[in-house]
């Protein structure tokens, strides 16, 4: 009994809510849904089933399934100063929501706000079909994933994807990559690490997993693969 408790003990301490790096603090809030702070500005991405509420200045669309565009957690995390960017197919369910601004980003596509560079990229399958056989994601579809630069430091959140050949001409050296790893809709653990890499990140942290597609064995898969420094977050509670 006391070897379990210290084992739960050294997971909770591994397994910590928020990873922060060069004063910027970022964490998993359910699913592929994140918060990337500093100082001036909160970045809320595709929150899904989450119990966070604090307002976002700038959120983060991927796309517009129903685990990445949610208006019911949208509504928890916007007030009538937030601005939300998302591609073009997103607009007309974001205009449901009282904020300031709808920008819309499609791949290819960047800006700044607020100090931050925010570029868009594609992010598409090759291999996850759907029960009718068709790519549960494709690149017509226009999903995309970001990168954000904050204060020099690059984070890219990958989206919904699979290991496609856009990651080798990736030019941006990236600090942290945020990794979908549960397979079925995504990269599966193994599709992932080989995409990290790839991209050669300096650290990944696995998402996409734990809420109906994917567990935690997903997460500690991919950090045994990874070639780079893999940080696994608990979910916000």
């Amino acid at each position: 009994m006391k070897t379990y408790y210290l084992n739960i003990l050294n997971e909770l301490q591994i397994y910590n809510m928020t990873f922060i790096y060069n004063e910027i603090k970022i964490k998993l809030i359910a699913h592929a849904g994140f918060v990337i702070e500093n100082k001036e500005n909160k970045i809320i991405i595709d929150p899904y089933k989450t119990e966070y509420k604090e307002k976002g200045n700038i959120i983060l669309i991927t796309h517009d399934h129903f685990d990445h565009l949610d208006l019911k957690d949208l509504k928890k995390v916007t007030n009538a100063s937030s601005i939300v960017i998302a591609p073009t197919h997103c607009k007309e369910q974001l205009e449901k929501l009282k904020i300031k601004k709808i920008i819309e980003l499609n791949a290819g596509k960047d800006i700044e706000i607020n100090g931050i560079g925010i570029k868009a990229v594609v992010a598409y399958n090759i291999n996850k079909f759907n029960d009718v056989g068709e790519l549960c994601h494709t690149k017509k579809y226009g999903g995309v994933g970001h990168i954000i630069t904050i204060d020099k430091t690059k984070i890219y959140n990958l989206g919904d994807t699979d290991n496609i050949n856009e990651f080798s001409t990736i030019e941006d050296k990236i600090d942290i990559a945020l990794v979908p790893v549960s397979g079925k809709y995504v990269m599966t653990a193994k599709e992932a690490a080989e995409a990290v890499n790839r991209i050669r990140p300096k650290i990944a942290i696995p998402m996409h997993y734990s809420s109906f597609v994917g567990s935690i064995k997903d997460a500690r898969e991919f950090k045994n693969l990874a070639k780079c420094n893999v940080k696994i977050l608990r979910h916000y509670e």
